[in-house]
């Protein structure tokens, strides 16, 4: 049986998605009995084969060779095609982040998202305050400093590859680095229930804080964690159950340590004076 011609690769044109997409074209081959189908080569390696003169192939970004040989029911193969180079340009943004928290730690304000995808790979993020780029990293986390106090910035992160393509920005998000006046505020006080309000304002709730309430011999009858962010910020209590008449300390903690103070007077006090409350409660 007589070898298959070597055949041309007459066209290739590139398809919607894109430019990962593409269609190849190339002249019919020929043989002396007949051509059963033809082979399509990348970078030297068979990738898939056809019963016509065209192919649409799929290709992540990057530069490829491609070629066509052609083969008849016998098995016979022709050699492959001229060499045909081509360039898939990465045209696919990455996926907008996605925010998770805001913290607010020592003098700074740490900004996490969770990590973006992209057809080949992130690169990196790009973050803007009051719409201007700011600063990138490669993390998926960012930590604000030298931030003016009672000034209120807009935050905005995008993500890029190497190639140049950034995502859209996520919504844009207000930070805020109040001066470190923060203030407990418990009412109403005295309360002829166990049920108040504990209100948080003038400054930052910082990670790890807690409140704790405690007896007249210092005793821990009740703690909860308090969330970390923008004051003003509103605690509600309902602790009948728990409370007798008396009077009680309202502590507020950070990192375990001792910050804020208060006291609770329920129902219709015994009387103690303010030196007592203060040995007891260990206050300064």
């Amino acid at each position: 049986m007589k070898k298959l011609l070597t055949i041309l690769l007459l066209f290739i044109s590139f398809l919607s998605f894109g430019q990962e997409r593409i269609k190849l074209i190339w002249s019919p081959s020929t043989d002396n009995v007949g051509v059963a189908g033809y082979c399509v080569w990348v970078d030297g390696e068979r990738w898939d084969s056809t019963e016509i003169n065209e192919y649409v192939i799929d290709l992540p970004a990057g530069t490829f060779i491609l070629t066509v040989s052609a083969y008849d029911a016998a098995g016979n193969e022709s050699a492959q095609s001229e060499e045909f180079p081509v360039t898939i340009l990465d045209v696919t943004t990455p996926a907008i982040p996605e925010l998770i928290s805001i913290q607010y730690i020592e003098d700074a304000v740490k900004v996490s998202w969770l990590k973006s995808t992209d057809n080949v790979g992130v690169a990196g993020y790009y973050l803007y305050v009051n719409g201007n780029r700011f600063a990138s990293t490669t993390d998926n986390y960012y930590e604000f400093r030298n931030i003016i106090p009672d000034s209120e910035y807009k935050l905005s992160i995008s993500a890029y590859d190497n190639a140049g393509n950034e995502s859209e920005k996520t919504t844009e998000f207000d930070i805020r680095f109040p001066d470190d006046n923060l203030v407990m505020k418990v009412y109403p006080n005295p309360v002829t229930k166990g049920i108040f309000r504990v209100l948080f304002d003038g400054g930052i709730i910082k990670e790890n804080s807690t409140i704790q309430i405690l007896g007249l011999d210092g005793k821990i009858l009740f703690e909860r964690l308090v969330p970390a962010g923008l004051t003003p910020y509103e605690m509600d209590f309902n602790l009948e159950y728990l409370f007798g008449e008396g009077i009680y300390g309202i502590v507020f903690l950070v990192n375990g340590k001792r910050v804020l103070n208060a006291f609770l007077v329920v129902s219709k006090p015994r009387y103690y004076s303010t030196k007592l409350l203060l040995e007891m409660l260990e206050l300064e």
